[in-house]
């Protein structure tokens, strides 16, 4: 099959969950033996005219939230197959009076002609159902191999971490709080882009020591050094990878638990990731014939 994952960055320009999870799947998918080509659509970019939509045999829709109304109803109404992952396209759900929102007509057309609606938790497939009944509905955690982050046993672990965008929105000062809290004498480590520089010198002041942004590949390793994690979730952190990848490595958590899908599931951690490494694979790959 030839298959367009339409989503809105790729992994060579964003390092973030959902280009993980898109760069992971399309890569299963291609193993499978189907063609798989990313269709971008953001700020700079947008692939949707020049791709030849004869040639393609299904749409796989993931993160999107640049595709417009026209694109959409064009491959609604284009009688191809399309499959719809992770429905950040339709962040009007997340908005008040979602249901009566001009965009809502676009996203109950969507979500009813997708062939599955697929939700990576209960919390945010709860979003998407304030705006209309959705059809075809598979909750499941996201697909990707967390190998990296299973506990590595070490006892050298010291020190409070946290990773993520230094802002008053993702609660750093509730961190500074916490790590101070819970302050051993330990380094308290911030990694992130600074939204605020006034943050920075908050960050000085409670003796923790500011670090730019790291590689993917990179963050293994970093949490392996470290004993506490923090972290302050946002509602469209509807699974929260971050969370994850932490426990994994067998971190103490400070981490709140309002609005993370992680939570919705009773497996463990590792069992979790046994879960989204195959079976997630495995129910994507049957709803592509």
């Amino acid at each position: 099959m030839n298959i367009a994952l339409i989503t809105d960055l790729v992994l060579s320009e964003w390092v973030g969950g959902g280009t993980l999870v898109n760069d992971y799947l399309a890569g299963r998918i291609r193993s499978a033996g189907h063609t798989v080509d990313f269709v971008q659509i953001n700020s700079q970019r947008n692939d949707w005219d020049s791709i030849d939509h004869g040639a393609i045999d299904l749409y796989l829709v993931m993160n999107i939230p640049y595709m417009v109304g026209s694109q959409q109803a064009q491959m609604v109404g284009s009688g191809k197959p399309y499959v719809v992952f992770r429905h950040d396209i339709a962040s009007v759900c997340y908005l008040d009076n979602a249901s009566s929102h001009p965009a809502a007509e676009v996203v109950r057309a969507l979500f009813g002609g997708a062939r599955a609606n697929i939700f990576i938790s209960p919390i945010q497939l709860a979003y998407y159902q304030r705006v209309c009944e959705v059809k075809n509905t598979l909750v499941m955690p996201p697909p990707l191999d967390m190998q990296p982050f299973v506990d590595q046993q070490r006892r050298d672990r010291a020190g409070h971490l946290y990773i993520g965008e230094i802002s008053a929105q993702r609660g750093i000062t509730k961190s500074l709080v916490a790590m101070q809290a819970h302050a051993d004498g330990t380094p308290l480590a911030f990694y992130g882009q600074a939204a605020d520089p006034a943050l920075l010198q908050a960050i000085e002041a409670a003796g923790g020591q500011r670090f730019a942004e790291v590689p993917h590949g990179a963050i293994a390793p970093l949490l392996n050094r470290y004993r506490h994690f923090y972290y302050h979730p946002r509602i469209i952190d509807a699974f929260c990878l971050k969370v994850l990848e932490a426990e994994l490595c067998g971190m103490t958590l400070h981490v709140e638990h309002n609005h993370i899908g992680r939570y919705y599931y009773r497996e463990t951690a590792q069992e979790l990731a046994q879960f989204m490494r195959q079976q997630s694979v495995d129910m994507i790959l049957s709803l592509l014939y």
